[in-house]
């Protein structure tokens, strides 16, 4: 699994990562209207700063299958994907000191810790100087910040985007 620092050709995957994730994965906890607003409530172009301040990472897609067949995953969960049918992206997250500010992984890899180790990843850069972490989470990853260690707050909106836009999110932190 490829994490690296993303650059300026990733801004159109990260935004299909970002649209795909809200689309299948959040569509079981939040309602159609919240779905259709969100997943088109930032650009590709939004996230350059992000890209330029070393902020947002990134995990290049790999062979699902043989990731699949070197861990402990069900065999039956594989899908025979081409290279071609890969999304070029599993998946990116937005670290700043104090606050994992997003992460979001792409539906074709839910499931085969992508989101874990991006999540130990931030974890590990945004705790440098801090006693504690912060993040909104959706409803949708709730449980697994909480596996993580991480302790829900308060309830809220999502504060990093549109003020017209209301995402309901859980406030959470790890302290250490």
């Amino acid at each position: 699994m490829n994490i690296r620092l993303a650059n300026q050709k990733d801004l159109e995957a990260i935004a299909q990562v970002y649209r795909a994730s809200i689309q299948v994965l959040c569509a079981k906890d939040y309602d159609q209207e919240v779905i259709e607003s969100w997943q088109f409530s930032s650009s590709a172009q939004s996230r350059i700063h992000l890209v330029n301040e070393g902020k947002l990472w990134v995990v290049d897609a790999f062979s699902r299958t043989a990731f699949d067949l070197n861990s402990n995953h069900n065999e039956t969960k594989v899908t025979s994907l081409t290279q071609d049918e890969l999304t070029p992206l599993a998946g990116f997250m937005v670290v700043t000191p104090g606050e994992l500010v997003s992460l979001f992984i792409h539906p074709d890899y839910a499931g085969f810790g992508v989101g874990k180790k991006l999540a130990q990843m931030g974890i590990q850069m945004a705790k440098k100087g801090c006693s504690s972490i912060r993040l909104e989470s959706t409803l949708t990853a709730l449980p697994f910040y909480q596996k993580l260690g991480f302790v829900e707050q308060s309830r809220g909106y999502f504060s990093h985007g549109r003020s017209d836009l209301k995402i309901p999110v859980v406030n959470m932190t790890l302290t250490f």
